[in-house]
């Protein structure tokens, strides 16, 4: 058999690969911001342009990202110079410094989730949160708690523990995300069913699925749609 020919897999490691793939692709750019934008740019009608983008630029970069690795087998800027010389090498160490970026940014976010999580079940937040506004009784909360230091420490332990996931490698981060990204699929349920459960729950669900097709016109729809 060639060198070059991938050794075959079982499905419980191609179920981690696209269970760390959908977690890399779906994350707060796609939760928070895909409503938003759809809310900007028309509602229904951001479908329209964001699909376009998708099959345009998302699917076909996804295809050669993965393609490239699984055919090389090495780290994202070797890989490249495999196929583009220094050149391709120096763009992907550029994409390794941008993910880095992300990876500080994204830590800190996780702290405030995490701080949020362990203010829930105390008395603080969540009996403020059962009054009459809990809109911004967690504001408040959220806002008490980056001016404590100890959101220094929940950032400590968020860079502890992924520093545990990835320690062993490709294993470990495929252990985890087997059972991350679903438990973050039945989070985003369960906050789904929360949304609808309130008066206007359905008032939004209308207003996402009525296409406003005259705004299509408009660059800012299109911009909005390939930015997302």
């Amino acid at each position: 058999m060639s060198s070059d020919v991938a050794p075959k897999e079982s499905w419980g490691s191609r179920w981690g690969f696209i269970m760390a793939a959908s977690g890399s692709a779906i994350g707060l750019g796609n939760i928070v911001f895909f409503s938003a934008n759809a809310y900007k740019y028309g509602a229904g009608a951001f479908y329209f342009p964001y699909l376009i983008a998708l099959l345009v630029v998302g699917v076909p970069l996804m295809i050669l990202e993965f393609g490239i690795g699984y055919h090389t087998r090495q780290a994202f800027p070797q890989s490249l110079r495999k196929y583009a010389g220094k050149a391709g090498e120096f763009v992907g160490w550029l994409a390794i410094i941008n993910a880095t970026v992300i990876v500080m940014y994204y830590v800190t976010i996780l702290a405030w989730v995490f701080g949020m999580l362990i203010g829930s079940f105390g008395s603080e937040l969540f009996g403020a949160a059962s009054q009459a506004d809990p809109v911004n009784a967690s504001q408040t909360f959220f806002m008490k708690m980056l001016a404590d230091w100890g959101i220094l420490g929940l950032v400590a332990i968020v860079w502890l523990l992924n520093a545990a996931i990835v320690w062993r490698g490709v294993k470990s981060i495929e252990t985890a995300t087997k059972y991350l990204v679903p438990a973050m699929w039945i989070m985003m349920i369960v906050l789904i069913i929360q949304g609808l459960s309130f008066n206007t729950g359905f008032e939004g669900v209308k207003l996402l699925f009525t296409p406003q097709f005259e705004v299509m016109k408009s660059p800012d729809v299109w911009r909005g749609a390939f930015g997302q």
